[in-house]
């Protein structure tokens, strides 16, 4: 059975692998169609909004780097109703582009923790490089590109409008092909998740069943002794 189960997860994460190629298929069509310039502008100008006014104390601010969403066993889920609060001012990133709008926070980042703020970089499943969303708690602002903010935010920034229209229909057949294959894999891979989770739980049944739990809460108190031993000295 756990042979089963790492198998499994071995073949997920090949189906994710494959997506992850294809999506910088996709990426590639985005980047040529971008207007750099105009897209530097409108990050000077979201940095200037944000962080204008605000002087550094002559320390760097500190990245802590996190994950709000996950591919799991039922799909793609993400734990930000935890984490962008009702104080948040949320900046929405609109963009079919997930290296683009990655890009336009790390700039925002950047200029954060050089003036001496903390940042919390939420980052993306499918590339642990890519930024999903960004949140400056000192400053309760939270930038995010994740759809659920769609609708309930408190400014759009719109990247798509800086990518030539002209070279999106051109190209629009292989951006529906790359989109459609890469749901296909994500789903492929989502289910051996989902395979290896039902037998990892089976498992976990018979362990269960076999634990003497009297005996882990007794090895229990003592570990906690022999801490506690340390602390006085």
């Amino acid at each position: 059975m756990t042979k089963f189960i790492g198998e499994s997860f071995k073949r997920a994460y090949k189906f994710f692998k494959a997506a992850k190629i294809l999506r910088d298929d996709l990426e590639y069509i985005y980047d040529k169609s971008t207007d750099e310039f105009k897209l530097l502008e409108e990050i000077e100008l979201i940095k200037n909004e944000i962080l204008k006014d605000k002087n550094g104390n002559g320390q760097m601010g500190k990245i802590r780097h996190l994950f709000g969403s996950a591919l799991s066993p039922k799909g793609l889920i993400d734990y930000y109703n935890t984490i962008i609060e009702n104080k948040h001012k949320i900046y929405y990133i609109n963009s079919k582009s997930v290296n683009k709008s990655s890009y336009f926070m790390e700039k925002i980042v950047g200029e954060a923790i050089g003036k001496s703020y903390d940042v919390e970089v939420y980052h993306e499943p499918l590339d642990e490089k890519r930024i999903e969303t960004i949140i400056i708690p000192k400053l309760n602002i939270a930038m995010t590109s994740h759809i659920k903010y769609k609708e309930n935010h408190f400014k759009k920034i719109d990247i798509m409008i800086y990518m030539d229209k002209k070279i999106l229909k051109d190209e629009d057949g292989k951006i529906k092909e790359d989109n459609e294959l890469i749901g296909s894999l994500l789903n492929k891979g989502i289910k051996c998740i989902e395979k290896a989770k039902e037998k990892h739980d089976r498992l976990e049944e018979f362990y269960v069943s076999n634990v003497d739990f009297k005996k882990i809460d007794m090895l229990k108190d003592i570990i906690i002794k022999d801490i506690l031993k340390y602390k006085g000295k």
